[in-house]
């Protein structure tokens, strides 16, 4: 027998004024999103529409991190719909500057930060973080190995 509980949410208990959480929803002033903002002064309910751009610039305007949760069920015959909307969530929020790409790494170093740095702006040039992304980037720049295909192809023989 199941019991209609109602959703146990933790995140607010646990970070205790720590952090300001928001939650973005279809309709922040919906029973829900209400019922979700009732459990921490923390949270704040914001009204979003995943799928364009703008908004989601938007919801993320500030934010520090970004903690994202999406609906399987909504679409279960398009999964492709929810990884979509998954990996077009940090491709639409924002580039980093590259001042705000070093400030992540400053303690590196400058020879380490400039080749990051290097490979960040690569990655975003080509659309590595897009959610029309072709996975298989990498391999095509530098194959992929395994442990034992590296060890062949450097001719190792455990000697």
């Amino acid at each position: 027998m199941f019991v209609d509980f109602p959703p146990v949410f933790t995140l607010p208990r646990i970070v205790r004024s720590q952090y300001q959480i928001r939650c973005l929803t279809r309709d922040a002033t919906s029973e829900k999103a209400q019922a979700v903002k009732r459990l921490s002064d923390d949270t704040e309910m914001v009204s979003c529409d995943i799928n364009k751009k703008e908004d989601v610039q938007r919801a993320f305007k500030d934010s520090w991190a970004v903690f994202a949760v999406t609906d399987f069920w909504a679409q279960p015959d398009k999964p492709e719909a929810e990884l979509q909307q998954v990996t077009g969530v940090p491709a639409s929020a924002k580039a980093l500057t590259e001042e705000e790409y070093r400030s992540n790494i400053q303690f590196l170093p400058k020879l380490l930060q400039d080749e990051l740095f290097a490979m960040f702006q690569w990655f975003q040039e080509h659309g590595y973080y897009g959610k029309d992304k072709d996975w298989t980037t990498g391999q095509k720049v530098t194959p992929l190995n395994t442990f034992e295909q590296w060890l062949k192809k450097t001719g190792w023989k455990g000697e």
